[in-house]
This record gives C-alpha cells, sequence and structure tokens, in this order.
C-alpha cells in the first residue's frame, strides 16, 4: 500500500462554502445555528457539509473564539429533590448546545466556596451557574467571577451585592396561594415555621404568607412565627450519590436527636402563646421533618389536630407514609432557564439589563391537611 493511499484528504470550512455558495464565515455561523444566519442558508451548509463529510474542528474554533464552551456549576453540599432537577435541567440544555459542564460543590462554609470560585476561574470557563446557599450567605467570592468578566446566572438564591441574572420559582406567589388552601380549608389560625431567615428566598416567603393573611383580614403576629437555625435539619447529609450528597431518613434522625430539646420548646412555643394555631405553613423543606416528629412527641396529631404545609417537601417522607401538602418548585424548568440565560448572555443575546425571571409553583395536595 503507497504512502498515497495511506492518506485522507479532509475538507475544509473554504470546501463547504464553496459547495454551498456562500462565504465561510456564513458556513461557521450555520454550523453554530446562529440566528444571523436564514434558515435555507443553513439547509444548504448542512447539505454540504454532509456531503464532503466536513466535521469542524471544535478546539480549533474554540481558541479562535477565545472560549471554552466549559459552563460552571456551584451547587450546595447537599441535594433534596429540587437540586437534582436543577441539575437536570442544566444539563439537558447544555448538551443541546454543546457545552460542558463543571460541577464545583460549594461546602465547608465560605473559605470552601472561595476555592470553588478560584478553580472555576481557573478552568476558564465561559460562565457560571449558581446554587449555592453557602455562596449567597458570603457574596465576597462571587464577586470575583464578576471582576474576571465572567457572566453569572443565580439560580433560587440571590446572594446580596451580587449583580447579574436570576432565575427563581415565584416564592411569595407561590406561599401566598399556599396560605390561602389552608384559609379555604377552614383554617383561621396559620403559623409559619423555618429556619433562620436571611435568605430572600425564605423572607419572600414569610412577605406571601402575610400577605394572605391580610387580605383576608387574619392577623399574623410575630407570635404565630418561628425562625431558627436548629430548626433546619436540610443539612444533615451522610449519602453520596451521583455527585450530590443527599439527606436520609436515619441521618436526620441523628440530627433531630442532637437538637430533640430545643426543637420541641420551639414548637411547643405555638401553644402556649396567645393564639394557638389549627394549621402551620413550614417555609421550606428543611423544618418539615422536625416539625413533625415534635408535634408527635407533644401530643398533636396531624391533621387531626393540626394541619401542615410546606413550600418543598422531602421523599423519604412518603415512604413513611407522610404526603404533605406542598408547593412544588419547577426545578428542571429553573435550570434549564438558567442555562439558556447565561448562553445568551456569554453569545451577546441577551437584553443589555439583567433579568429575573420567576417560574410558577405548583400546589400538590397531601395527606396532612385537613378541613378545620
Amino acid at each position: 500500500m503507497s504512502q498515497d493511499d495511506n492518506h485522507i484528504t479532509r475538507s475544509s470550512i473554504k470546501d463547504v462554502a464553496r459547495l454551498a455558495r456562500c462565504a465561510p464565515s456564513t458556513v461557521s455561523l450555520a454550523l453554530r445555528d446562529s440566528p444571523k444566519v436564514k434558515p435555507e442558508t443553513k439547509r444548504r451548509v448542512a447539505a454540504a457539509a454532509r456531503q464532503l463529510n466536513y466535521h469542524p474542528d471544535l478546539s480549533a474554533s474554540r481558541l479562535s473564539a477565545r472560549r471554552s464552551r466549559v459552563i460552571g456549576v456551584m451547587v450546595p453540599p447537599m441535594s433534596g429533590d429540587l437540586d437534582a432537577e436543577i441539575v437536570a435541567g442544566i444539563t439537558d440544555y447544555l448538551q443541546e448546545r454543546d457545552f460542558s459542564l463543571l460541577v464545583e460543590v460549594a461546602e465547608g462554609g465560605p473559605d470552601r466556596a472561595v476555592v470553588a470560585v478560584r478553580r472555576l476561574i481557573g478552568e476558564r470557563v465561559d460562565g457560571v451557574l449558581l446554587r449555592s446557599v453557602v455562596a449567597a450567605q458570603q457574596a465576597t467570592p462571587l464577586q470575583q467571577f464578576q471582576r474576571s468578566g465572567i457572566p453569572l446566572v443565580q439560580i433560587d438564591v440571590a446572594a446580596p451585592g451580587v449583580v447579574g441574572d436570576y432565575v427563581a420559582s415565584d416564592n411569595e406567589g407561590g406561599a401566598r396561594r399556599m396560605v390561602e388552601y389552608l384559609i379555604e380549608r377552614g383554617h383561621r389560625t396559620v403559623a409559619f415555621a423555618s429556619g433562620e431567615l436571611g435568605r430572600n428566598t425564605l423572607e419572600e416567603r414569610l412577605q406571601g404568607y402575610r400577605r394572605a393573611l391580610a387580605a383576608h383580614g387574619l392577623e399574623g403576629g410575630d407570635d404565630l412565627v418561628i425562625s431558627n437555625r436548629c430548626m433546619d435539619l436540610a443539612g444533615s447529609h451522610t449519602v453520596l450519590s451521583g455527585g450530590l450528597l443527599h439527606s436520609t431518613q436515619e441521618s436526620v434522625k441523628r440530627a433531630f436527636a442532637e437538637n430533640r430539646d430545643q426543637i420541641r420548646a420551639l414548637v411547643q412555643q405555638f401553644f402556649v402563646r396567645g393564639q394557638v394555631p389549627t394549621a402551620i405553613f413550614v417555609a421550606h423543606l428543611g423544618p418539615i421533618t422536625p416539625l413533625l416528629w415534635a408535634l408527635g412527641e407533644l401530643g398533636w396529631r396531624v391533621p387531626q389536630d393540626v394541619s401542615v404545609a410546606a413550600f418543598d417537601g422531602w421523599s423519604f417522607l412518603t415512604a413513611m407514609g407522610v404526603e404533605v401538602a406542598t408547593m412544588i418548585q419547577p426545578g428542571f424548568e429553573m435550570g434549564r432557564e438558567a442555562a439558556q440565560l447565561l448562553v445568551e448572555r456569554i453569545e451577546g443575546q441577551a437584553p443589555a439589563h439583567f433579568q429575573a425571571i420567576r417560574l410558577a409553583t405548583k400546589l400538590v395536595e397531601g395527606n396532612t391537611v385537613g378541613p378545620l
């Protein structure tokens, strides 16, 4: 076999342009599905590329465009159903657009967030999708992305002082709708339970709770609001699956046992103050399990004595026969929307102003709410 027999001629972008009767720059745009190219031109270019068996050199195109086509994702150290759905939505969209995903788990406090930020910047990612409570509490590391010129889209939790696009569910509207659902079932004294307030998501849900009560002429004073860090057991995690840490029934039981006395005392406050609630709205998934267990230990039956509804729920509770009435967030759609917004920002197709997108939630009735 001669040297010529071993030689394989590779078509160039100029060959495709010549056959498709257009400029090489148009071929490049058409193969990236740019909206600047007419559909009929895209079809002509695609046909020519197939005929010539042309495959673009992705590494060269990435270098010439000074882009890595890699998106960084910062996620919290634990994950419930919402986090998994958000990551699935992100992955679904980025795969369609030929972007790779680099995940950094920001765990262990602000120092770990600094490490994650530096690593993503060092990897020269084109943009960052942030789903991280740790980083939201410590906004300073995130500002390094902006100083480096890396676009950032925050998902669910908005970090104070960080400017950029933001995608979340309608926290205030969803909370208001859930409290109205309790009111429709006859409840007139509705309490509010949460972990430590401060994040914008929880503050918005507290606002929705208060507005629902006010709209119906009902009171929602401080006696009916409990917010304490020990009520949030979402940080109790032991199982690593798919690169994300998940809370389990046993790990939450251990965390509850460690904080039992304080949690019971907090829940007991609902029933020794002025107004005794007939229903409790839980602002997020962390306090759901400790609240239910504390109510049981204090002799209050759900839903016979007191109803419980929440914003989000835990999957393992269903296996225990508890289906909490919950406001479900559209995690998959949030992830896709954020990824699309980031790619548009990277490619210069997003509006000049930053966007805040809020998606509708869905109420799912369970077996923890009964009529008064």
